[in-house]
């Protein structure tokens, strides 16, 4: 079966050329160096020629110019200025940068000197005076070519066996000659690019056949010449370059002198040239150029003829290019005799180039316009979206037409620009035609707008524009766009959130019909319930939810299948109006009648969420009355004050008056009718001491015991998932000590400090976490050196263990108290300490610190001595999962190895009973009363609270706090780990806070005149992070 094929054939207009005229002249004359160019500045390109008394003749007379008086018809010849007679070659172009067209011309002999001289046009038809160029060799040919890629003409020059380069320096004066030494016997040369780089090369003939070629330095500066071979016999009498075959490098034409073949050298890019292609034209070539005379994009080659004897001296042969390097046959024209210089210019203004010829045998000039039909001019542009119904984000291909009515304008050449109304379509840059399309061109467009859509093109230089409609569906859904819920704005306060589900460019997807999911990082927030879209949704629907915990907080929301489908809206929630007012300290205090109460008052003002309420007045008052008939007190300073960002208001100092007695003092919060009521009593003053019955000897005061203050060194270790080093710091933060008790493990180190040695330096106790069997080490602060391992549990018990230190059996040397973690009994186990200095373990004593045999949440325990008996008394807190139970027990009781040991004060719940997580303990005197006070920090799952109880009136049963505040990070919610230290010196102890697990490795650093000074927000000494970059919690002890 024959299959047929069809080829759009390419359309291709031929060249028609119409003799104007052949115009003298100047009687018995030969002209030659042919220039075109509005000497008269009139927007006519006038004839240019130099004259030599006959063609034969070696005497070089003058020069003369051919006005053009319209359509190419050229007036009679003038003559130019006798100052040019001698002259061989010449040139025009502006060389000043004045619109006007100036003269170069050269000459060897007659009257013209051996170089070169620079006329500057008048626009008259006339040339100033000019200014000589001396040149190292008689010249014989001249081009004018902005060799620098610059906007000014340079003078390149044959000059004998030399290239001779003058650079412009854009005023019509030209900078010293560069002289490049050639073999050219024809002294012909030409001027293009043939590697591509935009910048002129040069390429002569040469002795033997082939050429020279200089290359551009693409300064105005060239290479040494290189002969080249093009295998073409003889040696060229002319030459020219150009883009033959639209490949971007430019290839050589040449002829040589009394032949008819013009040979086609194809370059390579690199200077050399491929074998030559030779095409028969007219007998006695001796002139060749080059330029596109049918309007297809491609050169063609226009050569003259001086003939032969036996063949016409008058032709001119035009050669179609066919835009690959080949040409097709030649159409010839006839001109006046020996035509051997030809210009190819538009000379009637018609935008088609004309042929302007000297004929040298005849002493005339003959022009021919270009008559080739015009291409077609563009009428639309034509432009087609493909597909017209797209996806958010996909390609769109447009195709642009230019088109001539019905017709394709296959030379449209403009440049076109492209505009959506897509905002975010993604858009070609400016694209300028080429020949090569056609007048046809695809784009790549993206549009990501959903909608009707459109694209338009324009070219704005002919008014011309086309539109294409593009319909654009949303993409696949990405995220879920939320509004409503946005800045500040107070708790409780009814809010709707409005959710639209939407693809990657922000298109609702209106089919949307998956079910979302909220959440919030407020855990008082009042969400909705999952909620399925419906298709009468359209992909947006709104939900009314309510905000309830202060705070930086946000609400998101997730796609129940597809959980990568998501979004979130963050915002800020102030407090609601004033709700509830409680007494945080200060009340059930006394003071001696005449003097300051140890305590403030102080009140927690929250609203009805429980968020703290700031800036509120509260204003503090005592009963009024005579002075010396009503107890009461009086306050140092105004007594109306403003709560913190906490909630917290704290009074001035009062001073009881000289009425003994119990009162009521209370604080008024703004917007609350009810006040707070605290509870005051005046004392009687303490008894006058005893005077001695005689003098005693001087004792030296002791410094404040550790059981009391603690020890200046702190041991701080990492949670679970850090590393299992233990750092040891001075109380300036500096690390005295670093080991290493557990190598490799990860599930924590728990710590404690105290100088078991007797060495004036603390050493360390440290204790597993979870995940092995549990084992204490005990490790000498100085050295690191090992004192003691114990294992205080059977082996399978693996759920860790908290160690805590201080002397329980009074003989001056810390004993350490082990307690299990969760999934223990509230065990304690106290060993001696003096006997683990020298590395033997020695039990003092193994008992129930929570009397409930079945509680599996473990213990922990602090030391201090509260009874101010000169030893240590041991604290016992339920563990996690227990309620925030303390119970305190006498240190020589505990010593005595008694399974139930004497209790100090009655159990009582450091912080809200319904409370589950335990709580962390330390005991030191905070206030410097002699007796140390009970300190508790909230266990895990809780914030950073931080409760300090009065340790005198402990023994009263009496549970006063002397301090409540947010230890660290306030917004930690991952509870707080807490130890007393000697931080300054003085008799009272400083507290030192850790970060609870999965809240940081941050240490926070009070001393204890700050924590009095402030009870409710005091001022920290310093914090740093233990371990940087570990978020996972440490110990601290």
């Amino acid at each position: 079966m024959t299959k047929i094929r069809l080829e759009l054939l390419e359309s291709r207009l031929v060249p028609a050329f119409t003799l104007v005229g052949t115009y003298p002249t100047e009687a018995t004359t030969s002209p030659y160096g042919l220039s075109v160019a509005d000497i008269f500045d009139n927007n006519k390109p006038d004839v240019l020629t130099l004259n030599s008394s006959s063609a034969s003749s070696n005497t070089f007379k003058d020069a003369t110019i051919l006005p053009n008086t319209g359509g190419g018809v050229l007036g009679a010849a003038t003559t130019v200025t006798a100052a040019l007679a001698g002259a061989t070659g010449d040139a025009v172009a502006d060389l000043n940068g004045d619109g006007t067209p100036d003269l170069v011309a050269i000459g060897p002999s007659g009257s013209f000197p051996d170089g070169l001289t620079v006329y500057l046009g008048n626009g008259d038809g006339t040339f100033q005076p000019g200014t000589a160029y001396a040149l190292p060799a008689k010249p014989t040919a001249i081009q004018l070519v902005d060799l620098r890629g610059i906007g000014r003409k340079d003078i390149v020059v044959m000059a004998g066996g030399s290239i001779d380069v003058l650079l412009s320096n854009g005023d019509g004066t030209f900078q010293p000659v560069q002289t490049y030494a050639v073999n050219a016997p024809n002294s012909v040369f030409a001027v293009g690019d043939l590697n591509g780089d935009g910048k002129p090369d040069i390429v002569t003939d040469a002795t033997g056949g082939g050429v020279d070629v200089l290359l551009n330095n693409g300064d105005g500066t060239f290479t040494l010449p290189t002969a080249v071979a093009t295998g073409v016999a003889g040696t060229p009498s002319a030459l020219a370059i150009g883009d033959l075959n639209n490949d971007g490098f430019g290839d050589l034409v040449s002829v040589t002198a009394g032949n008819s073949m013009v040979n086609v050298d194809l370059g390579d890019g690199t200077g050399n040239f491929a074998a030559p292609k030779s095409y028969a034209a007219v007998n006695g070539l001796s002139s060749v150029t080059l330029g596109d005379v049918n309007y297809d994009g491609n050169l063609d080659i226009v050569a003259g003829s001086t003939g032969t004897a036996a063949a016409p001296q008058n032709q001119i042969a035009v050669l179609l290019g066919n835009g690959d390097g080949t040409f097709q046959a030649p159409v010839t024209y006839t001109a006046g005799a020996s035509p051997s210089d030809i210009v190819l210019q538009d000379v009637n203004n018609d935008g088609a180039v004309d042929i302007v010829a000297a004929n040298q045998g005849a002493g005339s000039v003959t022009v021919f316009t270009n008559t080739t039909p015009a291409p077609s001019v563009p009428t639309t542009l034509q432009v087609a979206a493909t597909p017209v119904v797209d996806t958010a984000g996909q390609t769109v291909a447009v195709t642009v037409t230019a088109k001539a009515g019905t017709v394709t304008a296959a030379a449209f050449t403009d440049t076109i620009h492209f505009t959506s109304t897509d905002p975010q379509a993604v858009l070609p840059p400016d694209y300028t035609f080429r020949l090569a399309d056609a007048g046809v061109h695809t784009f790549d467009v993206t549009l990501k707008t959903a909608g009707a859509q459109s694209i338009t093109v324009t070219d704005a230089s002919q008014s011309l524009s086309g539109t294409a409609p593009v319909t654009v569906a949303p993409a696949a859904a990405a995220d879920f766009a939320l509004s409503g819920v946005s800045g500040t704005f107070g708790a409780g306060e009814s809010k709707v959130l409005t959710v639209s589900v939407t693809d990657a460019f922000g298109n609702v997807i209106a089919g949307y019909t998956g079910t979302v999911q909220f959440t919030s990082n407020d855990p008082q927030a009042g969400l909705p319930a999952d909620y399925t879209f419906t298709a009468a949704d359209a992909g947006t629907h709104a939900f009314p939810m309510v905000f309830k915990t202060a705070g930086a907080d946000s609400v998101t929301v997730t796609d129940t299948t597809t959980t990568t489908l998501t979004g979130t809206a963050a915002f800020t929630l102030v407090a609601a109006a004033p709700a509830t007012a409680v007494a945080v300290f200060g009340s059930g205090q006394s003071a001696a009648v005449g003097t300051a109460f140890a305590s403030p008052l102080s009140v927690h003002v929250a609203d009805i969420f429980g968020n703290p309420v700031p800036n509120l007045s509260v204003t503090f008052a005592t009963p009024s009355g005579s002075a010396v008939t009503v107890p009461t007190a009086t306050f140092g300073e105004a007594a109306t004050v403003t709560t913190a960002a906490t909630g917290v208001a704290t009074s001035p100092t009062l001073t009881a008056n000289t009425v003994l007695g119990t009162f009521n003092a209370t604080a008024t919060v703004s917007g609350l009718p009810t006040p707070v009521q605290f509870t005051l009593t005046n004392a009687p003053p303490p008894s006058p001491p005893t005077p001695p019955v005689s003098p005693s000897p001087p004792v030296s005061p002791a410094g404040p015991s550790p059981d009391l203050v603690g020890y200046p060194q702190f041991a701080v270790g990492a949670d679970a998932g850090g590393s299992s080093t233990v750092n040891l710091y001075l109380p300036d933060q500096f690390v005295a000590q670093t080991v290493n008790p557990f190598p490799g493990f990860t599930g924590g180190v728990r710590t404690a400090a105290a100088d078991f040695t007797g060495d004036g330096f603390a050493d360390i106790a440290a204790g597993t976490g979870p995940g092995v069997s549990s084992e204490v080490v005990v490790l000498d602060g100085k050295t690191g050196n090992v004192l003691d391992t114990i294992n205080p549990f059977e082996s399978t018990f693996t759920g860790g263990v908290f160690v805590a230190v201080g002397d329980v059996n009074g003989d001056g040397v810390p004993d350490l108290i082990v307690t299990p973690d969760e999934g223990g009994g509230p065990v304690v186990v106290v060993y001696d300490g003096a006997a683990l200095a020298k590395g033997q373990t020695v039990q003092l004593n193994r008992f129930l610190g929570i009397q409930d045999p079945n509680f599996r949440g473990g213990a922990r325990a602090a030391v201090g001595d509260l009874t101010g008996a000169g030893y240590g008394d041991l604290i016992v807190a339920a563990g996690f999962g227990g309620g925030p139970r303390v119970a305190g027990y006498d240190g020589k009781s505990v010593a005595s190895g008694v399974s139930t040991p004497t209790k100090v004060f009655a159990d009582f719940f450091a912080f809200e009973p319904s409370l589950t997580n335990g709580v962390y303990v330390a005991f030191g005197d905070i206030n410097g009363d002699g007796h140390a006070d009970l300190i508790a920090g909230a266990g895990p799952g809780g914030g950073p609270r931080v409760t300090i109880f009065d340790g005198l009136s402990l023994l009263d049963n009496k549970t006063d706090p002397i301090a409540n505040f947010l230890a660290g990070d306030p917004t930690n919610r991952d509870g707080v780990r807490v130890a007393v230290k000697n931080l300054d010196g003085s008799s009272q102890a400083g507290l030192i806070v850790g970060s609870g697990a999965g809240a940081g490795s941050h240490i926070t650093a009070y001393l204890g005149k700050a924590i009095l000074s402030n009870p409710s927000s005091p001022l920290s000494a310093y914090d740093f992070d233990a371990f940087p970059e570990f978020t996972g919690g440490v110990f601290v002890g």
